[in-house]
């Protein structure tokens, strides 16, 4: 498999290398039945896990599904990743974030600047906090309006898996390492986390 996403509470959606995305659940698999049956580069699930978007392999072409008929909300040429959020999906291009209404509409562009390596991945917190995973091993989170948060750094190769999991997310890398990042200090006032840091290292933090 390529990719392999929840559905719902009793199901999966899987993209393999040989066959077209399927749909797989207590009653076995079926296709998902997009035209042509296309393969599929990426898939993600909502945070919710009620719907799945699709990233047609080649096309550039993004779905989305419930389980149901799948239904069509854009195509980008230079596509590489997606990220379903509760309303919106993400559609990383190498220098951008289009910002999708589940629904299919017009696309919000956050423009990467140049220090924003080649897209690997994208995720989205149920609180709407985007993961942006990049070549270089960076990870960048932004808000709902695409100011950036933080930058997180540590992997040695390219980061390609990314999954929140309630105040931590999770990263997965080609240097054959899985990291846990807490993201509890995004929350705090800036003095507070120098405080809690300089505690910690049992030295006062200097400009």
């Amino acid at each position: 498999l390529r990719r392999l996403t929840p559905l719902g509470p009793d199901g999966v959606a899987t993209a393999s290398w040989e066959a077209p995305v399927a749909l797989v659940g207590p009653e076995g698999a079926r296709r998902l039945g997009l035209p042509g049956e296309p393969e599929a580069v990426d898939l993600d699930d909502s945070p919710e896990g009620a719907w799945v978007a699709v990233l047609e392999d080649g096309t550039g072409a993004v779905f989305g599904t419930d389980g149901g008929a799948p239904w069509p909300l854009g195509r980008w040429s230079d596509a590489l990743a997606v990220g379903a959020g509760e309303d919106h999906v993400f559609v990383a291009t190498p220098h951008a974030l289009h910002r999708v209404p589940r629904g299919g509409g017009e696309a919000v562009v956050w423009p990467l600047g140049p220090e924003v390596a080649l897209p690997q991945d994208v995720e989205v917190a149920a609180d709407g906090t985007v993961a942006l995973a990049g070549l270089d091993g960076v990870v960048r989170l932004y808000d709902p309006a695409g100011t950036l948060l933080a930058v997180l750094r540590g992997h040695e190769e390219r980061v390609v898996a990314l999954a929140f999991a309630g105040d931590a997310l999770w990263t997965g890398s080609w240097d054959g390492t899985a990291r846990r990042w807490d993201l509890t200090t995004l929350r705090d006032a800036p003095d507070a986390v120098a405080a809690a840091t300089a505690r910690a290292w049992a030295a006062p933090l200097t400009p």
